[in-house]
C-alpha cells in the first residue's frame, strides 16, 4: 500500500482492544493524527533486523530499525511485549511510510499496512536522536479516557509496560488453635464440642513491572497487595498513562480500566535504578 492510500485511510485507523490474563488493562493511549498528508513525517525505512537479546523461548526480543525522517538519518528500536502483546514489535519492510512523533518525540509512531489492515508501530527514540532530528517537527499529543473531574493534561507521563512478575511471599504464620464449646445437659453433666483450626500462612503479594517510563528504561516499578481486597493487581502489556502521586516521586498513579471498563488510578512505587551501560543490542548483519 502507497504513502498516499495509507494517510488518506489514517482517519479510520482501529487500534486493536485491550486483551490479557491479567486484571488491569490498558486504556489504549493513542496519538492524535494528523487530518492533512502534509502533516505525516516521511519516514524511509533503509533495513530492520533483530537484536541479539532473546526472551526466555529463545525468540528474539528486540528490532531495531535503520531510516531516515525527512531526510535525517536514525536509528529507533522496540522490544517485545510478552504475550498477548498489545504493541506488537516487528520487523520492517524497506519502503517509504508516514509517521508523527509521539509523546514528546519519545516515540515514533509508523503506519504499516498489515494484511489490509491499518496498524501503529510504535519505536523508542533514543535522547540523541530526540535532540538531533525529532525536536525538528511537531510531537503530537496522546488521547484517552480519563476519570471523572479529570483531564489528559493530569497524566502527562507514559509507562510501556512489556510484562508483569507477581511474587507470593509468607509475612507470618498463625499457629494452630483449638477451641471448645461446653453445652450443659440439665442432670449435672456436659457436653463438649471441640474443634481445631490448623496453622495458616499470611501471604502478600509484590507485583512489579517489566516498564519503561517515557522511554526511560531505568525505573522499578512495583506495588504490594497486603490486604484482602487491595487494588494492587498485575497489568497486561501495553501503554498506560500515569502521573506523579507526591513530589519526591516515589510513588505514581497508573490509569487503569478494570472489568467494570472504567478508568481508574492506581498507585505504583517507584525507584529510580542506578544508570549502566546497556547490553550489546546486536549489529546489523551482513
Amino acid at each position: 500500500m502507497s504513502f498516499k492510500a495509507i494517510v488518506g485511510l489514517a482517519a479510520t485507523l482501529v487500534l486493536s482492544t485491550w486483551v490479557g490474563a491479567q486484571d488491569y488493562h490498558s486504556l489504549r493511549p493513542s496519538p492524535v493524527l494528523p487530518k492533512s498528508n502534509e502533516d505525516f513525517l516521511n519516514i524511509e525505512v533503509l533495513k530492520s533486523y533483530y537484536t541479539n537479546q532473546k526472551d526466555p523461548d529463545g525468540k528474539p526480543a528486540g528490532v531495531i530499525v535503520q531510516a531516515s525522517v525527512n531526510g535525517d538519518a536514525l536509528a529507533v528500536s522496540c522490544a517485545k511485549e510478552t504475550n498477548p502483546e498489545t504493541v506488537p514489535c516487528t520487523l520492517l519492510e524497506p519502503g517509504t511510510y508516514p509517521g508523527v512523533w509521539v509523546h514528546d518525540w519519545t516515540l515514533l509512531a509508523i503506519l504499516v499496512d498489515d494484511g489490509g489492515h491499518l496498524r501503529l508501530r510504535y519505536f523508542d527514540v533514543g535522547a540523541s536522536v530526540i535532540q538531533r532530528v525529532a525536536r525538528k517537527s511537531p510531537s503530537v499529543p496522546l488521547t484517552f479516557a480519563v476519570p471523572k473531574g479529570k483531564q489528559t493534561s493530569d497524566y502527562p507521563l507514559l509507562i510501556h509496560v512489556f510484562g508483569s512478575m507477581t511474587e507470593r511471599y509468607t509475612v507470618w504464620t498463625t499457629p494452630e488453635h483449638t477451641s471448645c464449646t461446653v453445652t450443659g445437659t440439665g442432670d449435672d453433666s456436659a457436653s463438649v464440642d471441640c474443634s481445631t483450626r490448623p496453622a495458616s500462612e499470611i501471604k502478600h503479594a509484590l507485583n512489579g513491572l517489566f516498564a519503561t517510563l517515557d522511554g526511560d528504561p531505568y525505573w522499578g516499578v512495583s506495588c504490594t497487595a497486603n490486604w484482602k481486597g487491595s487494588n494492587c493487581l498485575a497489568l497486561s502489556p501495553g501503554f498506560y498513562a500515569a502521573r506523579w502521586k507526591n513530589d519526591k516521586k516515589t510513588q505514581m498513579q497508573v490509569l487503569v480500566v478494570y472489568r467494570d471498563l472504567k478508568a481508574r488510578e492506581v498507585t505504583f512505587d517507584v525507584k529510580q535504578s542506578a544508570q549502566s551501560v546497556p547490553a550489546e543490542i546486536g549489529k546489523p548483519p551482513g
